[in-house]
């Protein structure tokens, strides 16, 4: 009888410890789509601020270019694949997409004038509509 009496105290710890963690995990659960859904939109928010600055660098350098009226040196500040956000943006564009913006990064910017920043505006907008944030 002794030794049953540490075991049910032991037992009804781990119950009470059980009791009060369940309702903090279904919390948690229930305010994981929330949570997913203000990641997504931060997301966004950062691709559009990013995909501007892109415009404006590509407007920026295009100026440059043509008051030198030389060849243009390389700027990676035009080239999508230099900046961290467009490798996060990458997996969520459509394949057609990722080739159409390498098809155009390779080309000099006086020939692209804005082709770039346009496609990705895009396919921002889509991946908004099918995270349905919009």
């Amino acid at each position: 009888v002794a030794s049953e009496i540490p075991v049910a105290l032991i037992s009804g710890g781990f119950g009470l410890a059980l009791g009060w963690l369940t309702p903090l995990a279904k919390w948690k659960v229930a305010d994981e789509p929330g949570l997913k859904r203000q990641e997504r939109v931060q997301r966004i928010a950062n691709w559009r601020q990013n995909i501007r600055d892109l415009r404006l660098a590509e407007t920026h350098t295009l100026a440059l270019i043509r008051e030198n009226a030389g060849p243009a040196a390389a700027w990676p500040e035009v080239n999508p694949r230099e900046h961290e956000w467009y490798r996060d943006l990458k997996s969520d564009l459509s394949d057609n997409q990722v080739r159409s913006i390498e098809y155009w990064r390779r080309k000099p910017i006086a020939t692209r004038e804005g082709k770039i920043p346009t496609i990705l505006e895009q396919e921002v907008r889509r991946i908004e509509r099918e995270w349905h944030l919009r």
